[in-house]
């Protein structure tokens, strides 16, 4: 039973450090992925690459 309240603790934390540079980097790599999408798309309609798999 302690554990669960412990576990319930943690969870429910706010302004864990760790927790923040966690959720800034998945934030992060979130944009860059879309960046990099959106550069693959424009590559194809400007046919930028010759082969490969674009």
């Amino acid at each position: 039973m302690a554990e669960s309240g412990i576990e319930i603790s943690l969870k429910d934390r706010e302004g864990d450090p760790l927790q923040n540079d966690l959720n800034l980097a998945k934030k992060h790599i979130g944009e860059l992925s879309m960046e990099i999408e959106l550069l693959r798309e424009k590559s194809k309609k400007q046919g930028v690459f010759w082969g490969g798999k674009w």
